[in-house]
């Protein structure tokens, strides 16, 4: 079973996941074959600091050029692959817990996110992904009905 965050804090109003689907990204993560075209999913907080909004991703031993950000509307993703270190004989292993393999995360961004300002930096394993907040105000819209 999944082991489940301590908090949750205020992320369900940060991005506006659902509580279902938080449970059900809890529940698959570390279930090889179940997550489709991933083979394990990186523990990843979602934070406000200031004026912007930071996601840092625990990546120990990636390199930078297998990790891809892509940013389409009002969706982030972040794949990447973390490629096996060395090959074993299958009788040397004695225990193997290190996941490597393909991994794909996508959020939806706030809508105050300014994604043409969004950065990312790589420091000691952890991604810190930087999505800066819009100056300009959503402003109201009223829809005519047809």
């Amino acid at each position: 079973m999944a082991q489940m965050p301590a908090t949750r804090g205020r992320q369900n109003w940060i991005f506006p996941h659902t509580m279902m689907q938080q449970w059900l990204d809890d529940f698959f993560t570390g279930m090889p074959g179940m997550r489709g075209d991933t083979d394990w999913m990186p523990r990843t907080d979602i934070y406000e600091e200031g004026n912007t909004y930071v996601m840092e991703l625990d990546l120990p031993g990636m390199k930078r050029d297998n990790i891809n950000i892509t940013c389409t509307g009002d969706t982030i993703k972040i794949t990447g692959t973390r490629e096996h270190e060395r090959t074993y004989d299958e009788n040397q292993i004695h225990r193997m817990e290190r996941v490597h393999g393909a991994f794909s995360r996508q959020f939806t961004l706030p809508s105050d996110v300014d994604a043409d300002k969004i950065n990312a930096e790589m420091k000691d394993g952890v991604l810190r992904v930087i999505m800066p907040k819009s100056q300009e105000k959503a402003s109201e819209k009223t829809i005519q009905i047809q």
